[in-house]
């Protein structure tokens, strides 16, 4: 049967390879997120838009401002 290691101990083994990109590591997942927040907030913004044209005496002007 195989040894099993720990995480802390494979992620030390890592390390030494892993150190010179870190900082492209860091901006790959920053980049990630930003791009997860951005692609949740479209819905939501043209949401708020559709209502806000559709409620009763509400203009049409807010959506075709979006969508140009």
């Amino acid at each position: 049967m195989a040894k099993q290691t720990s995480f802390f101990s494979s992620i030390s083994r890592l390390y030494p390879h892993v150190k010179p990109i870190i900082p492209r590591l860091v901006m790959g997942l920053l980049c990630a997120l930003l791009a997860s927040v951005v692609a949740l907030t479209i819905p939501q913004v043209l949401r708020v838009l559709i209502n806000q044209s559709l409620e009763p005496g509400g203009s049409t002007d807010a959506v075709w401002t979006a969508s140009s």
